[in-house]
């Protein structure tokens, strides 16, 4: 059973030895420790990760699937672009940036898309 009171959670549990209710305090979560723009940053879990990576893939098999469905050409650096960004969506929101939320969100999650276009570009063109 878990009650809130103030700024932590109280739980109390069963001992398993003895039956007797324990009372013990379970932590807050942690404050961000970044900001962009004003924008609290959140430290997402490695379940969280994997998770936005899974379904960034998926997103990106389904978007390459369509191009090729619809016969449009799609060359490999345009699709490891659109990886690249899609990864970058589904992981922003795990961070707390959330488009839906302002204009502030809107500007950081483009801004960062591309900062990391930009970073890709530059390593093909090194690359080649």
């Amino acid at each position: 059973m878990s009650l809130n009171s103030g700024s932590a959670a109280l739980h109390i549990g069963r001992s398993v030895h003895r039956g007797v209710p324990k009372l013990g305090r379970v932590p807050s979560p942690p404050a961000a420790a970044m900001n962009i723009l004003g924008i609290p940053l959140r430290r997402p879990s490695f379940n969280e990760i994997t998770a936005a990576t899974v379904m960034g893939v998926g997103l990106w098999v389904a978007g390459v699937g369509l191009m090729k469905l619809l016969r449009l050409d799609l060359p490999p650096a345009d699709a490891g672009a659109m990886l690249l960004v899609l990864l970058w969506a589904c992981t922003s929101v795990r961070l707390g940036i959330r488009i839906e939320q302002g204009r502030r969100h809107l500007l950081v999650n483009l801004a960062v898309s591309a900062l990391l276009l930009g970073l890709y570009e530059t390593v093909l063109v090194a690359a080649s």
